[in-house]
């Protein structure tokens, strides 16, 4: 039954985001850091990941070439977008460097 219903794509979106948004929640408790700062480490660390996966699928000869360098270059774009659009955030709005933190 569990197996079922994480295989909807809506529905395990969704699921992905709330753990996203409780773990942004948990650390910025835990750290005594602002949110923001924390979607910016998750950011860095999704693009970071990106890098080094299709660096690795592309090795392994898991996904052919002219697949990975197809869908490489749109999500690192929309990856490397939202790391930007964080950052401009935090610093031009310092309203939003102060929430979440304690």
């Amino acid at each position: 039954m569990t197996r079922t219903f994480l295989r909807h794509p809506r529905i395990r979106q969704c699921a992905f985001i709330a753990m996203l948004a409780g773990a942004c929640v948990a650390f910025s408790t835990l750290w005594r850091i602002p949110y923001i700062y924390t979607l910016i480490g998750f950011s860095v660390w999704t693009l970071a990941n990106e890098l080094v996966l299709d660096e690795d699928e592309l090795i392994s000869g898991g996904i052919h070439p002219e697949e990975i360098a197809h869908l490489s270059f749109r999500t690192l774009g929309i990856k490397a977008f939202l790391l930007i659009s964080l950052c401009y955030l935090a610093l031009q709005f310092p309203g939003i460097r102060n929430i979440g933190a304690i």
